[in-house]
């Protein structure tokens, strides 16, 4: 994947960087809330 002007001031990078960071914090909030789901499933 080629991504223009990504060496000139690097805003398309730190774009993709937020992007990716942001998708690995929804990921664990999903997986806690499942996990948690979980735990109140087994303990009821």
């Amino acid at each position: 994947v080629i991504i223009p002007g990504l060496d000139g001031d690097g805003v398309e990078g730190r774009t993709i960087l937020g992007g990716f960071v942001a998708i690995v914090i929804v990921g664990l909030i999903r997986g806690f809330s499942v996990m948690l789901r979980r735990f109140f499933n087994f303990t009821a």
